[in-house]
C-alpha cells in the first residue's frame, strides 16, 4: 500500500484476532487516532464535503432515471430506439437525445427526435 504524498497519517501495522479479541483495543485506538488526525488537518471535513457533492449528483441521476422510467412516452419509445441502436441505424448519442427530448431536456440547437427513433 502506498501512502499518498502529503498525507498526515501513516497507517500502523497491527495484529488482531476477531476470534480471541486480542489486539482489538489497539486497532480501535488506531481508528480513533486516524479520525482525529483527519479532523485536525481538515481532511475529514473536505472528504465529507466532496461526498455531499457526489451524493447530490447521484440523487440527480436517480431522480432523472425515475422520471424517464415513469414517463409513458419514454417507455413507448425505448424498444424502438434500442432496436435502432442495436441495428446500427441510430447512434447511441442520437438515441439518448431522443430519450431526453421526451422530458424537454434536449439542448439548444438540437432537433427533437420522433419517438420511433427515425
Amino acid at each position: 500500500m502506498v501512502t499518498p504524498s502529503g498525507a498526515t497519517w501513516r497507517p500502523p501495522v497491527l495484529a488482531c484476532s476477531a476470534q480471541t479479541g486480542a489486539g482489538l483495543d489497539e486497532v480501535w485506538a488506531a481508528v480513533g487516532r486516524h479520525r482525529a488526525t483527519l479532523a485536525a488537518d481538515g481532511a475529514l471535513s473536505a472528504k465529507r464535503a466532496e461526498q455531499q457533492v457526489q451524493w447530490m449528483w447521484a440523487t440527480v441521476r436517480d431522480r432523472l432515471m425515475d422520471r424517464l422510467r415513469d414517463d409513458p412516452g419514454v417507455r413507448a419509445a425505448i424498444p424502438g430506439l434500442e432496436a435502432a441502436v442495436r441495428a446500427g441505424e441510430l447512434t447511441a448519442t442520437l438515441a439518448a437525445d431522443a430519450v431526453l427530448s421526451h422530458l424537454g431536456l434536449d439542448g439548444p440547437g438540437r432537433e427533437r427526435y420522433p419517438a420511433d427513433g427515425s
